[in-house]
């Protein structure tokens, strides 16, 4: 769900809640091969303020959000010829803001509608909760109570956010895009790309 609320100078605030699952299935070799199915869900919530300036066919956007998370993934019981797992269920919070600016420009052809436009965008990301990600887990052939406990990479208490898009007008009614963003911090450097075609009516 998103809402927005802009006013007459530009002042907007935006809101976005999400809610996700996925269904996963996984097959781990050790000395045979395990399987096993789990689910993970995701509850996100966003708050964004921020104010367009224009200055004719460029634009700039301060702003400053909050992004919460909540990740909950179910228990995890393998089967097969190997070594089974027995992995804990867990569940973990996240609070990030960003704090940034974004940069636009548009292009327009003879009749002043837009025909392609560019946008570049920098941010400083902090996270407030803790960024550890711990999985305890035993061997089915172990004794109860005989678990072990591991961390993945830490995310990085503060980040570099970087976005760099792009859009054509394909025909009338169809735009073209291509979108990079990018997050760098001491933890982690995380690169994504995505393109795609929009349809207006």
């Amino acid at each position: 769900m998103n809402g927005l609320w802009q006013s007459k100078n530009h002042v907007y605030v935006n809101g976005v809640l999400s809610y996700n699952r996925d269904n996963n299935e996984l097959t781990r070799t050790d000395v045979g091969t395990n399987k096993s199915d789990f689910n993970i869900k995701n509850l996100a919530a966003l708050l964004e303020v921020g104010k367009r300036i224009d200055r004719k066919t460029v634009n700039f956007t301060p702003y400053v959000s909050l992004l919460g998370v909540h990740y909950k993934r179910g228990g995890v019981s393998e089967s097969g010829s190997g070594a089974g797992l027995n992995v804990d269920g867990d569940s973990h919070s996240y609070l990030t803001s960003s704090l940034g600016v974004r940069i636009g420009k548009d292009f327009l052809d003879q009749r002043g509608q837009k025909r392609g436009g560019v946008m570049g965008g920098l941010s400083w990301q902090h996270q407030f909760s803790g960024t550890d990600i711990s999985v305890t887990a035993s061997l089915q052939s172990a004794p109860a109570g005989a678990s072990f406990t591991t961390y993945g990479t830490p995310l990085s208490r503060n980040s570099l956010g970087v976005q760099v898009g792009a859009y054509g007008r394909l025909t009338r009614d169809m735009l073209g895009f291509l979108n990079y963003s990018g997050n760098f911090g001491g933890n982690q450097k995380v690169n994504s790309i995505a393109a795609g075609v929009q349809y207006q009516f």
